[in-house]
């Protein structure tokens, strides 16, 4: 039997009707992409008022975020709850706004009322956030995340499955990362001792199942998961010490960027001279930092806009023992400390601090002596208008095989003639 065929207006009316559903459904996707953007906008500016204020805390929830979703994701959580997990965990320490950066940054031991302030943190970041109209419970989970299976926690003292189970995931992570982080006033543990702190209060401070997870990722992926754990407190490392960089810059306004296009022209010459990938990195890092000693240099010697007294030069040439001192203690994985303190020294053994000749320096502090050089020349200083680039040339092609490297000064010439580089 076959089908009665509709009429012309009803198939008109139908069709009418579907793209009337279709074109509300891709407004409410268009609606929901928005929504998405203003919230990941919203998280962004909250992450930058808390860096402007504490980086470690910036770059601590970053990282307990992440580390939070490869447990959720391990414990096979629903996309939904993931997210929940990775929101709230970028914001879980925010009520650390409120903490005066001196109880924050401490070097010693708090004391007991120091310790009531900063307790205080998980019940002052739910207040902030519940005016947030979030699709998730991220407030809750925030007042929770220092509370624990015991009820020995804080702020309320709830237990067991009174606590939320990503508050129970945001606890750990949380603990985890600040074990394996440096503080202000003690060294990083290592990650075998903070597994060790968690399987040992498993049940009593932490969920037994999270915890299980969580060392899960190190058992089953250990060497992948331990690398990774490295290069991204490597990097938090170097973006904090790029920070107390640029701060030192800040001070003077001709010497804002000098650091960034030091860098930029180390690693286009060691590109030149066709240096391995882990020598420039090498250089990368230590270009970006090597005027940090010159946090210890007074502002008014630093911006001084004539000639400098004997005891205002002294002051300026110690800059690389400064951050020789600075640097020497951290574990990077190359020779950042002595490229720093080496980039004032000279092939002749003319320079300073100690007059190292060619064959006691470092490859890499030979080609930031040249970067170091050209920029400084090419750009304007508080003393003097910018010399530019053909008097920055002449400078380092005249001392070539005295001051500095051959090989290094004529890569630096030939990227720029060859504008395969420039400075911006």
């Amino acid at each position: 039997m076959q089908g009665t065929t509709k009429p012309k207006e009803e198939l008109l009316e139908d069709l009418d009707d579907i793209w009337q559903k279709v074109s509300k459904l891709e407004l409410s996707r268009s609606i929901n992409t928005k929504l998405q953007k203003a919230l990941e906008g919203i998280i962004e500016i909250i992450g930058r008022m808390i860096e402007f204020r504490d980086r470690y805390t910036y770059i601590h929830q970053k990282e307990v975020s992440e580390l939070a979703v490869k447990i959720a994701t391990k414990m096979n959580l629903s996309a939904d709850t993931i997210e929940c997990i990775r929101i709230a965990a970028l914001l879980h320490d925010i009520g650390k706004i409120a903490v005066p950066i001196e109880i924050l940054s401490k070097p010693g031991r708090i004391n007991d009322f120091e310790k009531h302030i900063i307790e205080a943190h998980p019940q002052i970041g739910h207040d902030i956030i519940e005016g947030i109209e979030f699709p998730w419970p991220i407030a809750e989970i925030i007042l929770q995340h220092h509370e624990r299976l015991d009820g020995s926690g804080y702020p309320k003292g709830i237990s067991g499955d009174e606590i939320r189970l990503e508050a129970r995931i945001l606890a750990i992570a949380d603990v985890f990362n600040a074990m394996i982080s440096h503080r202000p006033y003690r060294e990083a543990f290592n990650i075998t001792h903070a597994l060790e702190y968690i399987t040992q209060n498993k049940g009593t401070f932490f969920d037994p199942s999270i915890v299980d997870r969580c060392v899960e990722l190190y058992t089953s992926e250990e060497e992948e998961f331990l690398s990774e754990y490295s290069i991204k407190a490597q990097q938090s490392l170097v973006e904090t010490l790029q920070s107390m960089a640029e701060i030192v810059e800040m001070r003077d306004p001709y010497i804002i960027g000098h650091q960034r296009r030091v860098t930029d022209l180390c690693c286009a010459i060691a590109k030149k001279l066709k240096l391995p990938e882990s020598s420039i990195d090498t250089l990368r890092i230590a270009a970006a930092v090597h005027d940090i000693g010159m946090i210890n240099v007074p502002v008014e010697v630093l911006a001084k806009p004539s000639g400098l007294a004997k005891n205002e030069y002294d002051l300026i040439r110690n800059h690389p023992k400064t951050g020789y001192e600075i640097l020497k203690s951290i574990q990077f994985q190359g020779p950042i400390a002595d490229i720093v303190l080496q980039h004032h020294e000279r092939l002749d053994g003319s320079g300073y601090p100690f007059s190292l000749s060619a064959n006691n320096l470092l490859p890499e502090s030979k080609i930031l002596a040249i970067a170091d050089v050209v920029e400084a020349m090419y750009s304007q200083r508080s003393y003097r208008p910018p010399l530019g680039l053909d008097k920055a040339f002449e400078e380092i092609s005249k001392n070539k095989g005295i001051l500095y490297d051959p090989d290094s000064v004529e890569a630096c010439i030939n990227i720029f003639n060859q504008n395969v580089f420039q400075f911006t």
